[in-house]
């Protein structure tokens, strides 16, 4: 008898994950599901922003940026420097052109 109300409680629960889980109330989203402890709830969070990090550096690995119209006063080092909050920099260079009728042209390659 007990087995069969441990079932019963189980199905009901399942159900009620289905059934409520995302669910919107006004601007709020239940979320019902099994009761997790909080280093288990952050390891999850963790383990989603990693695994989407990691889809974005591989959706633009590879990829190069070309910048123009630099200040004079931009070197590597800084270029490098305010571009590295935004992911790995495997190479940063500045290249500065005299080319078109005496002017200065600075462009960069990330």
């Amino acid at each position: 008898m007990k087995f069969l109300v441990f079932l019963i409680i189980i199905f009901f629960f399942l159900k009620a994950v289905q059934t409520l889980n995302g669910y919107s109330i006004g601007d709020k989203q239940l979320y019902v599901g099994r009761f997790q402890k909080k280093n288990e709830r952050q390891s999850e969070i963790k383990r989603k922003k990693d695994l989407q990090r990691q889809e974005r550096m591989n959706k633009y690995q590879g990829v190069n940026l070309y910048i123009k119209n630099l200040d004079d006063t931009i070197d590597d080092e800084r270029l490098r420097k305010e571009f590295s909050k935004f992911g790995t920099i495997t190479s940063a260079r500045v290249i500065l052109s005299n080319e078109i009728l005496f002017f200065i042209l600075k462009f960069s390659f990330i």
